[in-house]
């Protein structure tokens, strides 16, 4: 019978269901089992689902269990055998029985991603959230496994996301692939959140093709954001989310809207723009609670009039659509604030807009097609108007109107006509933000000063020839005070010809003295002697460099309330207008001489009284004598100086007329160079054919050559103009040789796709046709395309140059895609590195973490591994280095060539970053050309499948864009890197030369500057404590071989060498830089009375001691007659050589010698020290000065050797 049982078994496995009907007929046991496996687990776990229901028919117990406790059902759904779990829990089985491991069958379909029998078992109630005996639940094991529509379907039913396994993991935590990764993503993206105080659902930017139906199972939902997708249509039941006040829909392809819109009781906000939307459903009036609309950049040819029923809109955008009129009744909205009505096809501006409530008018361009869009002469209706926007419009004047829009507080007059700055706005003192830019104004008007608000003002892309380039560099702030300042010395001008005017009205000595009082001032005693008029200008001098408020309307009020009427009249009238000066009234008509024959007691009186009125005269004779001679010497002072000023004119004259003549000269060379281009242009296919002709397959490549450097001339004429122009500090980091190479080849072969490369990469149809109209030629159209765009790019250079690429392949122009990468690798290694210090941190397992936050734009090199990053913006970055074997699946093609990192990056996926993955190989080699980009690849590893991206080759890294996921590294075909040579260095460390035996360390690494400090580190805490000598390159090594080092030495003894040939080191050819390197260890004794000892050492492959790879020769310099001088004055001559030689690592060897870091600090800041030079010649003074005698060139050699400054101690030992 226990052989008919075998044979039951073994016919249910293979789904024999006539036999196994025929065995059970004949009376074996149904529930017989080798090790409790009965025939219904071998049915169940091989699917056969018939054999499975005639054993279940013939009594088979449903719930047997194995010895690990798996039912049959456990079997079925492992397998994943949809029909026959569902005929097992149709027959009763119990969809939560637990294994030995507390697992049931969910977590068995789960684990192998079988989605149809995970949604089987959870419509039988099968528990979601079960944990297995490592508290894992099936979302944990869907999740590790990779099978995100497993991991879909259990969120749907509700499984918990934050439970934790024994390792303190969520599912989330374990999902290493990126799909599994987006399922979590959009599941928490499904889950409402409260942003502004609203409850929101965003599944913005998701790649979405269709909504999805669970989206609307919240019917609480107040805010909905479906943005930046690929929605072509929005379904009916979103009629059910009568809660929704905001919906988003921007940045899709809807062509129209679901009629359900309109029975949305409570919306209030409604994003459309950036779809293909012609009209608005019927019934749109019904949104009594909209506020706001936006359906910009759409292709409305009308806008319905239902829109002006919603008498709430306060936002109304229209903007980029193809309008022609707008309703009549859109007067009726009265409650709006913002209207958007630019860049449209209108035939004439809206008579109807009568709203006088509007805040906000953006009415740039609003007749479309380059037609000039003229601002109203009514706008100063528009009392309450706060933003203005007429860009682009082809202005170049404003009505007189604008003027009354006092409230203004935004202003955009840019990319129109303007040739200086509108007299209308002078007078709007709320304006705080003004665009003048791309327009031709020369001049900013000091009255600008005025605008006491304004705190931004653009004026980019002007020919300002005032204020002065270096104040319109230091923004808006420097800008209104340069403006103010000139304004005041206008003013204050102005101000002393008045008091100059009023002075001569003052000819008492007292109206001095009152007009002092009266503003609070006092009379110098030197001035005393001078005449009224000059002491009442000194005076009102005085009061202007006093008071900053003087003027003559408080000229006057201030006399007029000290009681000085007449003066007070004075200013008054000279304020009104000029007068003219008046005369001098110290004279006046001849007295009448007495009669004769009068008494003499009257002729004595009249004696005396004409006595005295002749001493009088004589007195004022004299004064006046005196002014005379001041004013005589004050005229002879103005008249020189008027002489030097007339000189200064002539020179200035003189100069401006040279430079006129430089202009001209320029513009004549500017319109050759064009003709000449013309021709050039003309003749261009003619030239390529004859040179064809004459050359060969290869000649039109030499013509192109020989065309671009006759028209690279002009290339690098419009970008040092436009430089020039626009001289900012990053448009000049900008202007790279890699940028000129770019633009001048792509322009010399662009041809007429110029216009056609434009458009691709998005620049405006009105700026091109501009650029058609200003430039002669494609050639130089297309520059200025590339300009433009490359000024305008949204990350900028090199990582804008992928878009490039991309257009370039759209255009089917192969032959310029070289072209593109090309400028892309040399514009990567052209750029300044920037070293980081990433912080550390170690797990449990010992593993090192690094992290660290890159400020922002640039290239970046991580100390400690070498990886590079390049990015536009600023990104925290999180690495470390992993294990090989866990995680590279060894290939028959590729082989890695550098580390493995994995690598995490915090960057939006729209941004691109560059990453830079350090290499082993010898790109020094002459044959380094031979190594052609199909040779490498940049292996990126997710869930333990490998993709290989193209990688540029750089001497040092490989270059590729990231991309979110985990393991990154270079990898190279093994062919090629079985033969390829890598870098390496012997490095050589010794201890300090205090005693006649010097310890030497040779250890071989890679050829990285963070291998040998690692190195260098490490060898520094030993004792005796090692310092670094040299490095030699040694080119050709080969990974895993066995090296030989073998070492003599004159004028000294070799005590010690380990290992001593034959036996030598393997050279390992990796970057990890934690790690310590086995060493070769030499002791060198020199010769007691010798002053020097050399050490010559020659590195070779164990089998080849004749191949060489690297040799050298180094000396020991001690003390002694050999060592060179010891006095201190003899050791100063050397001073220059070392600070030429030494310079940026002074403050090393200043610790060497002795220096506190005080010390270093109040050389490094002192004023007189400008440069590393200055700084290490002072320190190297002030060490000779402090240690006297003891400054000794053996003690600089010293420290120069301890300092890693081995060169300059060969170099010094020769001299």
């Amino acid at each position: 019978m226990e052989k008919k049982e075998q044979e039951l078994r073994e016919a249910a496995e293979r789904g024999e269901e006539d036999r196994v009907k025929k065995l059970l007929a004949e009376g074996v046991n149904v529930n017989a089992g080798r090790g409790t496996e009965t025939a219904l687990h071998s049915a169940s776990l091989n699917g056969h689902t018939g054999t499975v229901q005639a054993l279940l028919t013939a009594g088979a117990e449903i719930d047997a269990r194995t010895y690990a406790e798996w039912t049959a059902l456990h079997e079925a759904s492992y397998r994943g055998h949809t029909g026959t779990v569902q005929a097992l829990l149709t027959a009763g089985a119990t969809v939560n029985a637990q294994t030995n491991s507390r697992s049931i069958a969910l977590h068995k379909a789960s684990s192998r991603g079988h989605t149809g029998t995970v949604q089987a078992l959870l419509t039988a109630g099968a528990t979601v959230d079960t944990r297995n005996y490592m508290n894992e639940t099936p979302l944990h094991e869907a999740a590790e496994g990779g099978h995100p529509e497993c991991v879909r379907v259990l969120l749907r039913a509700g499984a918990n996301t934050v439970i934790r396994n024994r390792d303190n993991k969520t599912a989330e935590d374990l999902a290493v692939q990126e799909d599994v990764q987006q399922e979590f993503q959009f599941f928490k993206a499904l889950q409402p959140k409260v942003v502004d105080d609203l409850l929101t659902i965003n599944l913005s930017d998701k790649e979405l093709t269709s909504v999805p139906a669970e989206l609307f199972d919240n019917r609480d939902v107040e805010c909905l954001v479906l943005s930046d997708n690929k929605l072509t249509s929005i379904p009916e039941v979103i009629g059910q989310l009568q809660k929704l006040q905001k919906l988003d829909l921007k940045n899709n392809l809807l062509t129209q809207l679901p009629q359900a819109i309109t029975t949305l009781p409570n919306l209030q906000d409604i994003d459309l723009s950036h779809n293909k939307l012609e009209t608005l459903p019927d019934g749109f009036s019904r949104l009594k609670q909209l506020y706001g609309l936006n359906i910009w950049y759409n292709v409305f040819k009308e806008i319905p009039e239902e829109v002006c029923s919603l008498l709430r809109l306060q936002i109304l955008n229209l903007a980029f659509n193809p309008l022609k009129c707008l309703p009549d009744k859109i007067s009726q909205l009265t409650g709006l604030t913002m209207l958007h009505i630019n860049d449209c096809q209108f035939d004439e501006f809206p008579r109807h807009l009568q709203l006088e409530g509007l805040q906000g008018l953006y009415m740039g361009n609003w007749a479309g097609e380059d037609k000039p869009s003229l601002v109203p002469e009514d706008i100063g209706r528009l009392k309450n108007l706060q933003v203005l926007d007429v860009q682009r419009s082809g202005l170049e004047s404003l009505p007189d109107g604008v003027g009354e829009l006092m409230q203004l507080k935004y202003l955009n007059i840019s990319d129109n006509r303007f040739t200086s700055v509108p007299e209308q706005i002078m007078n709007l003192s709320n304006i705080r933000e003004l665009h003048l830019s791309d327009n031709r104004i020369s001049r900013l008007p000091l009255t600008l000063s005025q605008m006491a608000q304004l705190k931004n003002m653009y004026i980019e892309d002007n020919p300002l020839t005032y204020p002065p380039p270096d104040v319109c560099e230091k923004g808006t702030a420097a800008i209104m005070d340069f403006l103010r300042m000139e304004l005041k010395k206008k003013e204050d001008k102005e101000l002393r010809k008045l008091f100059s005017r009023f002075s001569q009205n003052v000819t008492k000595a007292h109206e001095v003295e009152d007009l002092a009082g009266a503003l609070g001032l006092s009379i110098e005693e030197t001035s005393k002697t001078q005449m009224p008029r000059s002491q009442a200008f000194k005076v009102l001098l005085k009061w202007m460099e006093t008071d900053s408020e003087a003027s003559m309307d408080k000229l006057q009020q201030e006399l007029s309330e000290f009681g000085m009427d007449r003066l007070a009249q004075e200013a008054g009238r000279i304020k009104a207008q000029p007068v003219k000066r008046p005369a001098d009234a110290s004279g006046g008509p001849p007295a009448k001489r007495p009669a004769a024959g009068g008494p003499s007691g009257e002729g004595h009186q009249e004696e005396q009284q004409t006595k005295e009125k002749i001493r009088q005269a004589e007195q004022k004779l004299v004064q006046m004598q005196h002014h005379s001679e001041i004013q005589e010497a004050m005229v002879h002072s103005l008249r020189a100086e008027v002489t030097r000023f007339r000189d200064k004119e002539e020179q200035a004259q003189k100069v401006l007329l040279d430079h006129k003549l430089e202009i001209q000269q320029l513009q004549e060379a500017n319109v050759a160079m064009a003709t000449r281009v013309d021709d050039l242009l003309q003749d261009n296919e003619k030239l390529r054919s004859q040179v064809v002709l004459l050359g060969g397959e290869h000649a039109d490549e030499q013509a192109t050559q020989v065309l671009e450097q006759t028209i690279l001339m002009f290339t690098e004429n419009v970008l040092q103009k436009s430089r020039q122009s626009k001289p900012t500090l990053e448009e000049s980091e900008r202007a790279t040789a890699a940028e000129s190479r770019l633009l001048t080849k792509l322009s010399c072969r662009l041809g007429s796709d110029w216009r056609r490369l434009g458009a691709g990469l998005g620049i405006p149809q009105p700026r091109l046709d501009s650029i058609q109209a200003q430039y002669n030629n494609a050639i130089q159209r297309a520059c200025r395309v590339l300009q433009v765009w490359i000024w305008g790019g949204r990350h900028g250079l090199p990582h804008d140059l992928k878009q490039l690429e991309t257009v370039l392949k759209d255009m089917d122009r192969p032959d310029l895609l070289d072209i593109v990468k090309t400028a892309f690798k040399d514009y990567i290694e052209e750029m300044p590195e920037v070293e980081v210090e990433p912080d550390a941190s170690v797990d449990e397992q010992g593993v090192t973490t690094w992290s660290v936050q890159l400020p922002g734009r640039g290239k970046f090199l991580c100390k400690h591994t070498d990886l590079g990053v390049v990015t536009p913006c600023p990104v925290q970055l999180t690495y470390r280095t992993v294990n090989l074997s866990e995680h590279w699946l060894e290939s028959e093609d590729w082989e890695l060539i550098g580390p493995l990192f994995h690598i995490q990056c915090n960057h939006g996926d729209d941004v691109p970053v560059e990453l830079l993955l350090p290499h082993i190989l010898d790109l020094s080699q002459e044959d380094s050309s031979a190594l052609s980009p199909d040779d490498v690849r940049a292996a990126h590893v997710v869930a333990g499948n490998t993709t290989l991206h193209p990688a540029d080759i750089t001497p040092t890294h490989f270059l590729t864009r990231h991309r979110n996921g985990c393991f990154w590294s270079p990898v190279m075909q093994r062919i090629r890197a079985l033969i390829w040579p890598r870098r390496g260095l012997l490095t050589l460390f010794k201890t300090s030369q205090t005693h006649d035996t010097v310890e030497v360390k040779a250890v071989m690494v890679s050829n990285t500057k963070y291998s040998v400090q690692a190195l260098q580190k490490y060898l520094s805490q030993l004792d005796p404590k090692f310092y670094w000598w040299d490095s030699i390159t040694c080119p050709g090594l080969r990974a895993h071989q066995i090296y030989c080092l073998q070492a003599s030495v004159e004028n000294g003894t070799l005590d010690l060498a380990d290992p001593e040939p034959p036996s030598g080191l393997e050279y390992e050819d990796t970057l990890d830089s934690n790690r310590i390197y086995p060493s070769f260890h030499l002791n060198v004794k020199r010769h007691p009375d010798s002053g020097w000892v050399q050490l010559n050492l020659q590195l070779y492959p164990e089998t080849e001691d004749s191949n060489v790879v690297c040799s050298c020769k180094r000396r020991l310099i001690y003390g002694g007659a050999e060592a060179g001088p010891s006095d201190s004055e003899d050791v100063r001559k050397h001073f220059f050589f070392i600070k030429e030689n030494v310079s940026t690592d002074w403050i090393n060897l200043a610790h060497f010698l002795g220096f506190t870091r005080p010390a270093i600090d109040a050389i490094q800041y002192k004023p007189a020290n400008r440069d590393a030079k200055d700084c290490c010649m002072d320190m190297l003074e002030q060490w000779r000065t402090q240690r006297g005698a003891a400054a000794t060139l053996q003690v600089l050699l010293q420290a120069l050797t301890e300092a890693g400054l081995q060169d300059t101690v060969d170099q010094l030992n020769t001299m």
